[in-house]
Parts: structure tokens; sequence; C-alpha cells
């Protein structure tokens, strides 16, 4: 007896599932390339600072500016310490808050911290912030903590949509 096998019908399923992954997949690219690279403002042996920032889209929308700290070299965030950051924004932009303490960190852990503050700007344009940074950090075996305190330049650029 001879078994006769018929050829399967290509499914519908395959090709809408390709193009579903191969969307996902380029969304994936533009949602990161849209990220901002951070960029480094202080680098030391016990830990660095890093600025990102997200342009507003218009004069009336609220962009985000986002400091974060990272310990390096056998140090770590001290608990006890509370993290501050004061802001001051160039003339034709503005922070809300501008003033942050340890309730606005967000993202907190042993090796690092991030303040998240909304930032706003009348036009499009360039513009130096100035900021002071406290926070404290230990030693991994807690033989030494120190209370950090660095005076920050911030660039930012502002490009609105269009």
């Amino acid at each position: 007896m001879s078994e006769h096998f018929l050829p399967r019908r290509p499914s519908a399923v395959a090709p809408r599932l390709f193009a579903l992954v191969a969307l996902g997949a380029w969304l994936g690219c533009a949602a990161e390339a849209e990220a901002p690279e951070p960029e480094l403002l202080v680098s030391e042996d016990r830990f660095r600072v890093l600025l990102a920032s997200d342009s507003p889209s218009a004069a009336d929308q609220a962009g985000e500016l986002r400091v974060t700290v990272e310990t390096t070299g056998g140090w770590h965030v001290a608990e006890e310490a509370p993290a501050r950051l004061d802001l001051t924004a160039p003339a034709t932009m503005a922070f809300e808050p501008a003033e942050l303490r340890q309730s606005e960190v967000r993202a907190k852990h042993e090796n690092g911290f991030e303040f998240v503050t909304k930032l706003f700007a009348e036009a499009p344009g360039g513009g130096v912030a100035q900021g002071l940074l406290k926070f404290g950090i230990c030693e991994d075996d807690e033989s030494q903590c120190v209370i950090v305190r660095r005076d920050l330049t911030l660039p930012i650029d502002v490009a609105f949509e269009n």
C-alpha cells in the first residue's frame, strides 16, 4: 500500500509572524536610537557622574534631565547619607524641581542612583546649567565612608520636534 502525501498549503501565519517580529525589531532599534547616550560629567576612582536629557517637544512640553551616579572601584552608595542635587538653569530653561532630594531619587541601588527632573525650554538651543551634587559612599569593606560634594557643569541642547 502506498501512501500519498499531499503538499501542505503554505501557512498564512508564518509570513504574518515574520512581519510582526521584523516590525518589533525595527521599533526596538528605533527606540534605542532615540535614547540619548549619557555624557560623562565626572570620573574619579570611586565614582562617576553621567548626564542624559530628552528635549521637550515644544515650549509648553516637558523634557527630562537625568543625572546618574555610579560607584566604582570597591565603593557603594551609603544608605544613611542623603543625596541631593541643586540645579540652576540657564536663562531660557527651567527645571521642575530644581532642588532634588532623597525623595526624588529614582532607581537607587547599592552601586548608584539617578536623579530625574523635568526640563522646560522657551526655545530650541543650547545652554549650560550648574549643579551642586552631594551624596555619601563607603568602601565595600566599610573601612571608610565619605561625603562627596561636586560642582557640576551640565551642557544641555534643546531641539523641538517639527
